[in-house]
């Protein structure tokens, strides 16, 4: 069974609960979340090299995806040539980068108040049929780093204002929820606002309300209708308030979630078997397998960048 060792700077966070059962095996590969390991046929780093690491892989089978949109974060170009394939939204320069979505984990089911435990996992979530009690809800931040996230609060705010106490607010700043999983499944509607709108940035924002039940309103990754059906949510522009307003409340006059019932559960499906990080990593794995041999491979952090620039140039020179 081919191993693949995936690292993330976040030891706690429950990766393996996205496989059935929880044990890290999909189809035929075994999945491994930050453990040492000499050896593996496959290396996936989320957004981080922790540390200095050294492991034994082919080559050409080293991923790193990106999490953090271009408002956020930069990631140099030295830093991600250390990598074969890079899965990003972004623009930096990479003879193999793969534009698709990040393949963000889910927050549904995560308890936050016991040290990030699993409270759900992909059985519980498949097997899920939530009763909606409520209209619409929101998880949201008071964060202000960016434009989107300014616009954003002022975008909620006028949608209380239009919908009063049919709208029910949750996160930091708002109502605390240990699992967003309880800020979602009651709700026949969410509002589900990305940190920054460009393509291929589409993050668990939008498959949380999907795994939930719930029918978005959603703004966020411009090509949306590649990954998911444009039947099952409404693409909504916080930047014309009005408009977005009027869209949101004519959807639930309509009740457009319940003539799009059937359409949001196949997107949960896809959700769970399609975008999720592992059976897209098999996926990818699988078309890029080429047998070859295994090699001593050393990742460094972002932090280091005088020796990925120094590495970089090298690489280049005897490529020449």
């Amino acid at each position: 069974m081919p191993r693949v060792l995936v690292t993330t700077p976040f030891p706690d966070w429950p990766l393996l609960r996205q496989t059935p059962g929880g044990k890290g095996v999909w189809e035929d590969f075994q999945f491994v979340v930050n453990e040492p390991l000499e050896s593996c046929d496959a290396w996936v780093v989320y957004e981080e090299v922790p540390e200095r690491m050294t492991v034994n892989v082919p080559p050409d089978q080293t991923y790193f995806f990106s999490a953090e949109p271009p408002a956020l974060r930069r990631y140099r170009e030295c830093f991600v040539a250390q990598f074969r394939w890079f899965i990003t939204c972004h623009s930096v320069r990479h003879p193999r980068r793969l534009d698709y979505h990040q393949a963000h984990p889910w927050h549904v089911g995560v308890d936050r108040d016991q040290d990030e435990r699993a409270a759900w996992g992909y059985d519980e979530i498949a097997d899920s049929a939530p009763e909606k009690s409520g209209l619409i809800s929101a998880v949201i931040s008071t964060k202000a780093i960016t434009p989107d996230h300014v616009q954003r609060q002022r975008f909620v705010s006028m949608l209380k204002e239009a919908l009063g106490d049919d709208f029910h607010l949750y996160g930091r700043g708002f109502r605390e929820i240990a699992d967003k999983w309880d800020a979602i499944a009651p709700y026949r509607f969410h509002l589900a606002l990305e940190n920054q709108r460009l393509p291929n940035y589409m993050t668990e924002k939008l498959s949380d309300a999907f795994l939930a039940s719930a029918y978005p309103f959603y703004y966020g990754c411009q090509n949306v209708g590649d990954y998911f059906s444009e039947e099952a949510f409404t693409a909504i522009d916080i930047h014309k308030p009005e408009a977005a307003i009027e869209e949101i409340q004519k959807a639930i006059q309509e009740e457009r979630d319940r003539k799009a019932a059937e359409a949001v559960i196949t997107q949960r499906q896809r959700v769970l078997d399609e975008h999720n990080f592992f059976p897209l990593m098999v996926q990818w794995i699988r078309e890029r397998q080429t047998n070859s041999p295994a090699k001593k491979v050393e990742l460094l952090p972002r932090k280091n960048r005088f020796k990925l620039w120094c590495r970089q140039q090298t690489n280049r020179l005897v490529a020449s």
